[in-house]
C-alpha cells in the first residue's frame, strides 16, 4: 500500500515521456496536468491535496519555470474544484474532456504569465495560441486516462469510497 503513491508517479512520468512524442498542431498533449485533474476530481479528501503538489512540483523540476510554479497551479486547481466536485458529472467522458480542455488551456496561460513575469515569455497572441491548442490537443484524452487509471486502481484493489472517490 505505501509503494502505491511512488508507483502513481513513476507511471505518470513514464506515460508523460512517451506522449509527449506525439505532436498535433506543433503541440504535446499535456498529460501531467490530466494527472493532476484526475486527482483533484476522483481522489478522496486526505488523497487529493498530495498527488496534486507532487505532480507539480515534478514538472517543475522538469520545466524552464520558476520552480514551485506549477505546484502552486496543481494546488489551486485542487482548492477550486473541491467545492464544485459532487456537481460535476465525473463519470461523463464529454465533462471530463471539457473540463481537461478548460483546466489544462487555463494552466498552461498561467503558466507562461509565471514566464513573463521573469522576463521568459513569448508574448500573449502566441501563449494564449499555444495554450488553447495544448488543451485542445489534451481534452480527448482525459476520458481514456479516466478509464485507465479507474481500472488500474482497480486492479491494485485501491478502495472505492461512497461517491466515487478513491482511497488513495
Amino acid at each position: 500500500m505505501a509503494l502505491y503513491p511512488a508507483a502513481g508517479l513513476i507511471l505518470a512520468v513514464i506515460s508523460a515521456c512517451l506522449l509527449s512524442r506525439i505532436s498535433i498542431f506543433g503541440v504535446w498533449p499535456d498529460v501531467i496536468s490530466l494527472y493532476a485533474l484526475f486527482f483533484a476530481l476522483h481522489a478522496n479528501e486526505r488523497g487529493r491535496y498530495l498527488p496534486c503538489m507532487a505532480l507539480g512540483l515534478m514538472r517543475d523540476l522538469l520545466s524552464a519555470g520558476p520552480l514551485g510554479t506549477y505546484a502552486i497551479l496543481y494546488g489551486l486547481l485542487y482548492r477550486l474544484l473541491t467545492p464544485h466536485r459532487k456537481s460535476l458529472f465525473r463519470e461523463n467522458p464529454l465533462t471530463l474532456a471539457l473540463l481537461a480542455g478548460v483546466v489544462v488551456a487555463g494552466i498552461n496561460l498561467a503558466h507562461h504569465m509565471s514566464l513573463v513575469l521573469t522576463g521568459a515569455g513569448v508574448g500573449w497572441g502566441t501563449a494564449l495560441t499555444r495554450s488553447l491548442l495544448i488543451g485542445l490537443v489534451s481534452a480527448p484524452l482525459m476520458p481514456l486516462l479516466s478509464f485507465m487509471m479507474k481500472w488500474l486502481l482497480g486492479r491494485l484493489g485501491v478502495e472505492r469510497l461512497p461517491g466515487g472517490v478513491y482511497n488513495v
